[in-house]
């Protein structure tokens, strides 16, 4: 019981410092008046801090009326998807998106494919922000790319996030990758029939049952679809 109380304590003398940051961060970016000035404050701050500037940007153009990203923005949201700060990459990847960036197509497969390897406490929400930046992008990026992260595997299936690729390849992609979701399908078939029904607690023939369902689905509706685009 101690030491639960005592992780508990941990984790939100954690939570209040992080929010702490936030807060500095955002408040001393409402004094800065220039795109210049907020440069130089993105140079000198650590990657935590960086994080946050890039967080709140948005904000700062807007309220600033910038109708247009800085030219030094590029460099920074370039910088920080290579960071080694998980976090960081997330915002650089959800700020690329908010922006319609492109370029950075190449960079999101590998931080795709790397997250649960590199960043496995943060990989669930980078490879969201990697699916949501390109689909927020559109056009032929999100067409050749979004329908090319189906060949990173392992798949984790039961994840939301799996859900939401293969919906957003469903949108961007065409009948030439319905072969990639029928071999996840054969997978998926596999895994069910070696479940138990009658001892899951996990409820994991449900839940697997489920996702074969809407990779079917897409499948057929990218089969219906024909030839390229």
């Amino acid at each position: 019981m101690k030491k639960t109380i005592k992780s508990l304590f941990f984790l939100l003398c954690i939570i209040f410092l992080q929010g702490y940051a936030a807060s500095n961060v955002r408040a001393k970016m409402a004094g800065i008046l220039t795109s210049d000035s907020l440069h130089q404050a993105f140079l000198d701050s650590d990657p935590y801090q960086k994080r946050y500037i890039l967080k709140y940007m948005p904000y700062w153009l807007e309220k600033r009326g910038v109708s247009y990203l800085p030219a030094w923005v590029d460099g920074a949201v370039n910088y920080s998807l290579y960071a080694n700060d998980a976090m960081l990459i997330y915002e650089a990847v959800s700020f690329a998106g908010i922006f319609k960036m492109r370029g950075y197509s190449g960079r999101f497969m590998q931080l795709y494919d790397e997250a649960h390897r590199k960043h496995p406490a943060d990989a669930i929400r980078i490879r969201n922000a990697v699916i949501d930046a390109l689909d927020n992008i559109g056009g032929i990026e999100a067409d050749t790319t979004i329908p090319q992260l189906l060949k990173y595997k392992p798949y984790y299936c039961l994840d939301d996030e799996f859900i939401k690729l293969v919906s957003a390849v469903g949108r961007h992609g065409d009948s030439t990758h319905a072969g990639d979701l029928k071999n996840i399908e054969d997978m998926l078939n596999d895994i069910i029939a070696g479940i138990d029904k009658d001892n899951d607690p996990g409820r994991y023939y449900e839940r697997y049952s489920e996702v074969y369902k809407i990779v079917a689905e897409v499948r057929n509706a990218l089969e219906r679809k024909g030839g390229l685009k």
